[in-house]
């Protein structure tokens, strides 16, 4: 059986320590982030990596943490023995013991001259002690025996030692099941900020907005921890919105502007975004224009399809458009102020009056707090809830629902 979503980081929780008064940006995150999705694919032990520096995405930058994995356990079987007799046999990893009157010659067999315990000791040790390589020859075994129960337990943890086949050849050496199980990757990843750098690079210093917006993370209880999807989750709204929007503080709007359709005639053009929409007679021959067969609402629902269904590439962000009896509304896509140094020129400003030069209106949030905001994962279906509070460029997290 595979480890189907563990790979991609649904499984393991994450703990986050900051030392007092200390943040980490949106990319320092994104860094150790990654870097845990790569261990939690591929480790299989607990491990300490301490001041590990990071490479981030972004040229020269880099982050420093201390990560500890935990919660990793080893796969168990049992092997209960009940009056053995010679010639019945245990196979573990794919290593045949038998059992034997009299001393055993080597690590392949185990004695059952005397009594259940005794026999149970026996197997155990020769379980322990064999140095042939199993079926899986990465992985190891080691037994110990409490009176006629032989306990095996796997030399190395995690989710990949339940592999190991355990069987016997009978009722007399009843084994718990046809593989070892219960074992598990780690569980728990304790990642312990300790610095980043983002150096000028030549005269061009990083101007990415994630490495601006730093982050405290706040819990409301020592067992609420998240998943590396979960907080993924919400430093994505972060960056798509630049300020987070908060419903205590002022909500950040999009920048708009609109364009009123009075009888345009063919050849009028208006550019929004820098995408030129040229009005035509008859049918549009595609989205860079727009009919004016009809009145000047059909003419501006026309101008909207083009729009909407335009797939070049404006000078900033999308687009959105709307019309209402032949007034046109154009929204940023960008939630900020950044919308309004979106373009919108007209050809002619009585036919095809538009509201300004530019897009207006658009604005930052405000400090303020966004309560149990439901965030979407990368998959169909899961959702991450967080409490985000905004003070200033310092965001502070809080996991209000375990993930």
């Amino acid at each position: 059986m595979g480890k189907g979503i563990k790979g991609l980081s649904y499984l393991g929780k994450l703990n986050i320590i900051h030392t007092a008064g200390s943040s980490a940006s949106v990319e320092a995150y994104r860094t150790v982030l990654k870097k845990v999705e790569d261990l939690q694919a591929n480790s299989i032990q607990d491990i300490t990596l301490t001041a590990e520096v990071l490479e981030g995405p972004q040229p020269y930058y880099t982050s420093t943490w201390t990560i500890v994995s935990s919660g990793a356990v080893a796969a168990t079987g049992t092997v209960s023995c009940a009056t053995a007799i010679v010639g019945n046999t245990v196979t573990v990893n794919g290593n045949v013991y038998t059992a034997v009157a009299g001393a055993k010659a080597d690590n392949t067999e185990f004695s059952i001259d005397t009594s259940d315990t005794a026999t149970a000791a026996d197997l155990a040790d020769s379980i322990t002690n064999d140095t042939r390589s199993g079926t899986t020859a990465s992985l190891d075994v080691t037994a110990s025996a409490n009176e006629e129960l032989v306990t095996i337990t796997a030399t190395t943890t995690g989710f990949d030692t339940n592999v190991i086949d355990l069987s016997s050849s009978g009722a007399t050496l009843a084994v718990s099941a046809a593989t070892l199980t219960a074992g598990v990757d780690p569980t728990t990843y304790t990642l312990t900020y300790v610095s980043e750098t983002t150096p000028v690079v030549g005269s061009i210093a990083p101007v990415g907005l994630s490495t601006k917006r730093l982050l405290d993370i706040a819990f409301t209880g020592a067992t609420n921890t998240f998943t590396v999807r979960s907080l993924i989750s919400v430093l994505n709204w972060i960056e798509r919105y630049a300020e987070v929007r908060v419903s205590s503080g002022g909500l950040g709007t999009q920048a708009t502007g609109t364009a009123t359709l009075a009888s345009v005639l063919a050849a009028d053009t208006v550019t929004v975004n820098g995408l030129v929409y040229t009005a035509v007679s008859g049918a549009k021959a595609n989205n860079t224009e727009f009919s004016i067969d009809g009145t000047d609402t059909v003419d501006a629902a026309d101008l909207v399809d083009s729009i909407t269904n335009d797939t070049r590439t404006g000078t900033l962000s999308d687009l959105t458009a709307t019309n209402l009896l032949g007034v046109v509304t154009f929204s940023s896509t960008a939630v900020g102020a950044v919308g309004n140094a979106t373009t919108l020129v007209s050809s002619n400003g009585t036919r095809l009056a538009v509201s300004g030069a530019t897009f207006s209106g658009g604005a930052d949030a405000q400090d303020g707090t966004y309560t149990n905001a439901i965030f979407k994962g990368a998959t169909p279906n899961i959702t991450f809830t967080w409490t985000v509070v905004k003070l200033g460029d310092v965001y502070t997290l809080t996991s209000t629902a375990t993930s």
